[in-house]
């Protein structure tokens, strides 16, 4: 190395340590002309500084873009941001070039592409990249870094979260990914990414365990966290179902005879105890150690645990225990048809860590973050226990800071259904109108399938089959197979238009669709038993 480039790393390290990345970026400007200079060009660890510095540059952020009030200095902002993110990738790739047995610098170029998919899905974020060649650029280089170094706990977790939380989420919602087929079709890849990476989130987290050098427990703490708190919810997205509407909302609890047991899927009950284990191992990890040492295993003491903000939010992981106790109740409960005194035991369970997260403060950081999410799922509870102006309550005292107007469709479609449940039909359709006209709602099929559900209640059954047909045709359109609990509300407007046979013909499809519901088959007994 000459002497001028080890004077150029002097000044660099002095740069660094002042957080002065303006200062590196200017020293090399135009950075597009550096190939021409092949003293800097032909030295990886200048280029590695000036590509940190152009990454740092290049972070853009909700509150950076909110302060503009004029869109032409926004987008001339957006256009600088974009040509630091285009320089971090030149310098980053050259580095490649130098030294390709690099995994280092490598992952470098794997977090710019990792950085740039943040930006994109974040709420009120940047949207002038293509979010789909992020991820896949990402890939492809998270891959070669880690064929060159396996045991790199921070790229296992980034890797992990990609395949297990955001390809999955934009394949199933993002009109980028229509090519991949209807609904099922793309549920079925999103699954196969979820594997792949649950496989290495687990990865991270054995890595972790077995390391030895208390300095590198320490560095790579919060990804073994991360890593914990994403496999959680991991495997509970792999459960097939933890919440259905049509079981309230047709009655389907009085089909099921007091001497039946009913039947639990074994699967989805391995899965959700999964998730339980590792929100449990998050929390213990967690927390200032005095505190872990000084409290035994018990429930009570968990909560106290996941109540602490550390690198995850303490209401937060009080939630996900609670959402994934009342999914334990559902599963447990044949998919809530038949409640068992272990069933029970879980909803209680989990009604307790949801209220916790209630009252849990939130840190500084998302002070004004709303807990309408928290209280819909504490609705769901007291719905499935008959608590149905509870349910209207919990979800009525945490609008506050969110309206129903402005609500996510899943939140109305619980309001609404404590409303119908509580006979409110008319303030059940009214919220159902919103949920209706929300841009934002990708379960419209549910939508229109509560509607029909409200006016079957009020025996105006012209109007409830149109709305279970439009249900019928969004959940048609999107691909989505399972669509037995519409059919029973079919079979409902037909049994109460005296059409028997009609009815029993969607009882006997739904029931090919789903024979492990137990209720349709005594349904179809019943009613077979009228028209005899």
């Amino acid at each position: 190395m000459t002497q001028i480039n080890q004077n150029l790393l002097e000044q660099l390290k002095a740069l660094k340590s002042k957080h002065d990345w303006i200062g590196i970026y200017k020293k090399f400007q135009p950075i597009t002309q550096l190939p021409q200079n092949d003293s800097i060009w032909n030295n990886s660890q200048i280029l590695s500084d000036i590509g940190f510095a152009c990454a740092k540059l290049a972070e853009t952020g909700p509150k950076e873009l909110s302060s503009f009030r004029d869109q032409n200095r926004k987008n001339d902002f957006l256009k600088q941001q974009a040509e630091y993110r285009k320089h971090a990738v030149l310098t980053r790739k050259r580095c490649i070039e130098i030294d390709p047995r690099s995994a280092g610098y490598r992952s470098d170029l794997a977090y710019t592409y990792y950085q740039n998919i943040n930006e994109l899905i974040q709420p009120r974020g940047r949207r002038d990249g293509n979010l789909r060649k992020e991820i896949e650029d990402f890939l492809k280089t998270i891959d070669k870094t880690l064929d060159l170094q396996p045991n790199r706990v921070q790229d296992l977790y980034r890797k992990g979260r990609i395949l297990a939380d955001v390809l999955p989420n934009q394949i199933l919602w993002s009109r980028s990914y229509e090519d991949y087929g209807d609904f099922t079709e793309k549920s079925k890849k999103a699954d196969e990414l979820r594997e792949q990476g649950i496989c290495a989130l687990l990865a991270a987290k054995e890595l972790w365990e077995n390391l030895w050098d208390e300095s590198l427990r320490k560095r790579h703490r919060k990804d073994y966290i991360k890593s914990l708190y994403l496999l959680s919810q991991t495997y509970y997205n792999k459960i097939k179902q933890d919440w259905d509407e049509s079981v309230f909302t047709l009655n389907l609890r009085h089909d099921v005879p007091s001497n039946q047991q009913v039947a639990v899927n074994r699967t989805d009950e391995q899965n959700i105890d999964q998730a339980i284990l590792m929100i449990k191992g998050c929390c213990e990890t967690d927390c200032p150690p005095g505190l872990r040492q000084n409290v035994k295993q018990t429930q009570q003491n968990l909560e106290k645990l996941a109540s602490c903000n550390g690198v995850e939010e303490g209401t937060y992981k009080l939630y996900w225990i609670g959402k994934f106790f009342f999914a334990k109740y559902w599963i447990l409960s044949g998919n809530g048809l038949k409640e068992t005194p272990d069933a029970i035991e879980a909803r209680e369970i989990a009604e307790r860590y949801l209220q916790a997260a209630l009252k849990c403060q939130w840190s500084p950081e998302q002070v004004n973050q709303h807990k309408l999410f928290i209280a819909e799922r504490l609705a769901r509870i007291f719905i499935s226990k008959g608590n149905h102006n509870e349910a209207i309550s919990i979800i009525e005292e945490n609008t506050q800071k969110l309206s129903l107007e402005y609500a996510d469709s899943y939140v109305l479609h619980t309001c609404a259904l404590a409303l119908l449940k509580s006979g409110r039909i008319s303030a059940s359709q009214k919220i159902l109108d919103i949920a209706a006209k929300s841009k934002g709602n990708i379960h419209i099929w549910s939508t229109h399938f509560l509607m029909g559900c409200t006016y079957l209640e009020e025996n105006q059954l012209e109007s409830a089959k149109i709305q279970l047909d439009l249900a019928h045709q969004e959940a048609s359109r999107v691909g989505k197979k399972n669509i037995d609990s519409l059919l029973i509300g079919k079979a409902s407007v037909a049994y109460k238009s005296a059409d028997v046979l009609k009815a029993l013909k969607f009882l006997e499809e739904a029931k090919r669709l789903n024979p492990n519901r137990i209720s349709t088959s005594e349904r179809i007994r019943k009613w077979q038993q009228s028209e005899a």
